[in-house]
């Protein structure tokens, strides 16, 4: 009882230590990147994704959690967003997610269904671009990280980039989904729910609000396969 006892206070004590030395190294700014500080995005990156989607449906909460590779190309206003979906820790099905600028397509890549859709704004963003609105800066250790509200034609999410590359961090979105044709890349979520549940088609006409949350991770300048653009000929 007494190692026990002296094992638990030890851990007690060493979480404590950990999360002071983690308060002691991270510190809030209010000042954003100055003019001489400015970086942009890649116009060609790839990125792996980890993202957690909460939405609620007629008072019933769903999470989904989402694993994927992105790749975007600003100079010609194209992204890919490939995935795989995990609806309450479930295998949920494998999509592609094209956005051009005329046209969006969401792939379900398992049963080769391709649902058209509309288009997405893909535009390369600076720590001065007007679409971004500084809402608060961190310290974290030998870092800066800076935090947007990024508005754009179609959306508006908020965005934290580290300063020094101005390499996209995470990315939060407050959104309503109300309608199969929104371009919205999660809709192919609620169509998951539709067959899952026996909801008739109409169902798609209820607003449906959600949070979802992405972290970015092992970016890289660059296109290494052009291909991740292709649209399926079943499109």
């Amino acid at each position: 009882m007494r190692l026990d006892s002296t094992h638990s206070t030890v851990t007690m004590l060493g979480r404590s230590l950990c999360l002071l030395f983690a308060i002691a190294a991270v510190s809030a700014l209010t000042v954003p990147a100055t003019r001489s500080e400015r970086k942009c995005v890649p116009l060609k990156w790839e990125s792996s994704v980890y993202g957690k989607l909460v939405e609620v449906v007629q008072g019933t909460g769903l999470v989904a959690d989402i694993v994927a590779t992105t790749a975007v190309d600003n100079s010609k206003n194209r992204a890919a967003f490939r995935e795989s979906v995990y609806v309450d820790g479930k295998f949920a099905g494998n999509y592609t997610v094209l956005f051009f600028s005329d046209v969006g397509y969401v792939v379900d890549t398992i049963h080769m269904k391709c649902t058209k859709g509309e288009s997405r704004e893909i535009t390369q963003i600076c720590s001065d671009s007007e679409s971004l609105t500084h809402l608060f800066s961190w310290n974290v250790g030998d870092k800066i990280t800076d935090t947007y509200r990024l508005t754009l034609k179609d959306r508006s999410t908020v965005i934290t980039v580290l300063r020094d590359s101005f390499t996209i961090v995470s990315e939060l979105i407050e959104q309503t989904s109300a309608g199969v044709n929104t371009p919205i890349l999660q809709n192919k979520l609620i169509m998951k729910i539709v067959l899952a549940t026996a909801y008739t088609p109409y169902y798609f006409l209820f607003p449906v609000p959600q949070m979802v949350a992405f972290q970015y991770g092992n970016i890289t300048n660059g296109i290494q396969d052009e291909s991740v653009f292709d649209i399926p000929s079943y499109c």
